[in-house]
């Protein structure tokens, strides 16, 4: 059963509450195959990948349709191919340069 409860900042749980965590602590973690357990290796990359996100502003881009359909076709991470494409692209004089012409 899942139960939900709406808490308030520095709202204290009732006894009832602290018990109920309490039991389910002694419980196994049920296994879901729709949600397996992390390697470490996936934890790490998560985790980093967590971070460099920390450092990220997001901003809006128009792109025409076509542009959007080219991008989606690189598969899910399409916005992340986007992003690092932007990064190489100022990072490149010559091309930025280009993009004023």
């Amino acid at each position: 059963m899942i139960t939900s409860v709406d808490i308030k900042k520095g709202q204290k749980p009732t006894a009832e509450q602290i018990e109920e965590v309490k039991k389910a602590s002694l419980r196994d973690i049920a296994e879901d195959e729709d949600a397996p357990e992390l390697t470490l290796d996936q934890l790490e990359r998560y985790k980093k990948a967590a971070d460099a996100r920390k450092n990220m502003k997001q901003v809006t881009i128009e792109l025409t349709p076509e542009e959007i359909s080219i991008a989606k076709g690189y598969g899910r991470n399409y916005r992340e191919v986007l992003s690092r494409l932007v990064s190489m692209a100022l990072a490149d004089k010559e091309m930025v340069g280009k993009a004023y012409r």
